[in-house]
């Protein structure tokens, strides 16, 4: 019995070793060499690197979305000097509500923005809706749905964190039914196979390290 209880104490001592000495190789060297070490060998250090490859090549979104952002909306007719500035925290709903302009409402999104127009069957041209402190990690495109007769997408311009409206030429609408709406694109992701090839250079960086040989005496 003294003998079993000996061998059983002996395991557990070689298994504390063994965890101590785990986390130390661990916290001193690249992972992939930890691995190597522990018995893993050339088959873990290929599992070591589809890992990181599929690791690094993941997409992440780029853009943040603008619900719970405060945003400037300037709303400015300069041929009657006519200008209103609002400030404005997006969340559900419409922002503004007869109070866009002349009786328009204004509907911000986590990615668009909607002039919603009841009571009138045209717009003039001057006018001009900027849209600015949009915090959407980088605007790179944005795309027009309205139901405006003779509209035309050049007049909607935008930078990393603004948008523009400029009606360059008078546009018509239904009564009761006039809207546009700017949905926000977000910056282009990285190709996927520039991402492929960061990852394996990283790899190969950390392959660089070999595992000493050790040699026994006989």
């Amino acid at each position: 019995m003294s003998n079993v209880r000996a061998e059983v104490e002996a395991g557990e001592c070689r298994g504390f070793s063994l965890v101590i000495m785990g986390r130390a190789a661990l916290f001193s060297r690249p992972p992939a060499a930890f691995f190597w070490q522990l018995g893993g060998g050339r088959d873990m250090g290929r599992i070591m690197v589809i890992l990181a490859v599929l690791g690094v090549a993941i997409p992440t979104t780029a853009h943040a979305g603008l619900t719970g952002d405060e945003v400037t909306a300037l709303w400015a007719y300069p041929p009657s000097s006519l200008y209103q500035t609002h400030d404005l925290v997006v969340g559900p709903g419409p922002e503004l509500v007869g109070n866009w302009g002349g009786g328009h409402s204004l509907d911000i999104g986590d990615d668009y923005i909607e002039s919603l127009l009841p009571d009138v069957v045209a717009i003039l041209p001057g006018l001009n809706w900027h849209f600015s402190s949009l915090d959407y990690g980088g605007i790179g495109g944005v795309s027009v749905s309205t139901n405006f007769t003779g509209w035309k997408d050049s007049w909607a311009t935008f930078t990393e964190d603004s948008v523009d409206v400029n009606f360059v030429e008078r546009v018509e609408f239904p009564l009761h039914e006039g809207y546009l709406r700017v949905t926000l694109v977000s910056v282009p992701e990285p190709p996927s196979g520039s991402l492929v090839l960061a990852g394996l250079a990283g790899v190969m960086a950390v392959f660089q390290w070999r595992p000493k040989t050790r040699s026994t005496a006989a």
